[in-house]
């Protein structure tokens, strides 16, 4: 039976590459340059971040020149780290191996993305990149998973949306995709993506998810390297 699903659209950080600690560094080195107290270790931070980045800034209470001043600042870091990042190696070889078109719909920069794809299997699967350069309206509102089927050239409904965070399976619903599926190794956690009740929740082969699936029958709880089976 041939799937109903044609394209793949996915968050970046946190489902291939694990990038919250130039996330973390990033705000400190912003937070040290603009005078407001840096953040102790990486609990402090996750209490406060948000990965609807301009909630961030809202919470800092910046405005104006010195909202524009703190962000330069972040995505200056950001920049500068980003390629110390480490690939999902697991995620990368799965989604690589897919028959569908994939897009990436990322509140990250396109050109650091783009960077970072260089040379790994993912530069060849890519057919589309959205960040938020390209999109007045970031995650959880669905105008980048849109904007992103729309360069693939797939009709939304033909399209599963994918990432690590409860944002991106609110955006996914809202967008009215074919399926929303969260990953288990990311920023929120299968604890976190179950409240927004994803039609699939991936995870890895090694990991031991029992416990948690039993007390959500509803989501259907698939080894990462099964998802070519199950798209």
């Amino acid at each position: 039976m041939t799937s109903k699903i044609k394209a793949l659209i996915s968050d970046f950080d946190g489902v291939f590459v694990d990038t919250f600690h130039v996330i973390y560094g990033a705000y400190n080195y912003m937070c040290e340059r603009m005078g407001f107290p840096v953040f102790k270790n990486m609990e402090d931070f996750k209490k406060f971040y948000s990965v609807d980045f301009e909630k961030n800034y809202d919470r800092f209470g910046l405005s104006g020149s010195r909202r524009k001043k703190a962000y330069d600042y972040v995505q200056t870091y950001v920049k500068l780290a980003y390629p110390s990042a480490l690939f999902f190696e697991e995620a990368v070889k799965a989604v690589a191996k897919l028959e569908q078109r994939l897009g990436i719909a990322s509140t990250g920069h396109a050109d650091i993305i783009k960077n970072k794809i260089k040379d790994n299997i993912l530069e060849k699967k890519v057919n589309a990149i959205v960040g938020h350069e390209s999109v007045k309206r970031v995650k959880p509102h669905p105008e980048p998973i849109l904007l992103c089927a729309e360069r693939l050239g797939v009709p939304v409904e033909n399209c599963a949306f994918m990432g690590d965070t409860r944002i991106d399976i609110i955006a996914g619903k809202a967008a009215n995709v074919a399926k929303t599926i969260g990953v288990s190794w990311g920023y929120d956690g299968a604890e976190e993506l179950v409240k927004e009740k994803p039609d699939m929740i991936l995870f890895r082969d090694d990991e031991d998810v029992r416990e948690i699936a039993n007390e959500h029958p509803y989501i259907s709880w698939i080894r990462l390297s099964d998802l070519g089976f199950m798209l």
